[in-house]
């Protein structure tokens, strides 16, 4: 069960908590350098900002890198994955891919196997969300969208 007033408690101890390394650089610079308080809070600044950049030029490289040859290469290993996992045809419409794989968890006709596979797909999503690898959730979402239209282009058509 999640609780979001638990989470929201969480996720503050754990921004407190990372405060306290750079805190502690931010004081040992402001003393040796004799830069008080002032000095104190533009380290501190300066060390944020620093993690800002760092945290753009990553965004920017995985995106770009993505867009440019890292997105076919996963959707052809997702279409290999849920051909070789002999997944179901998705339906005409799914809500997204958590929906395709909810839907194939909950249903009782498909083999044990299948469904285990769904579930660890499904677990593999939240995990991303949860764990804050937002942009690489939104990645993988994409691909899986893609995958699956693919794949249910691979079934035979109805007449």
């Amino acid at each position: 069960m999640q609780f979001e007033s638990k989470q929201r408690r969480v996720f503050w101890m754990n921004a407190a908590l990372g405060l306290v390394p750079d805190t502690v650089i931010s004081l040992l610079l402001s003393y040796a350098l004799s830069g008080g308080v002032v000095g104190f809070f533009a380290v501190l600044v300066g060390i944020q900002m620093l993690y800002f950049v760092i945290w753009l030029k990553k965004s920017i490289w995985t995106w770009t890198i993505f867009k440019l040859n890292g997105r076919k290469h996963l959707i052809s290993n997702l279409i290999d994955y849920l051909r070789t996992n002999k997944f179901p045809e998705p339906e005409d419409y799914e809500k997204s891919a958590e929906g395709y794989f909810s839907s194939v968890l909950s249903n009782e006709d498909q083999s044990i196997d299948v469904r285990l596979k769904a579930s660890a797909s499904l677990a593999e999503l939240n995990f991303l969300t949860k764990s804050g690898q937002v942009q690489h959730f939104i990645r993988l979402t994409m691909a899986y969208e893609e995958a699956l239209e693919s794949y249910k282009k691979s079934f035979p058509r109805a007449i």
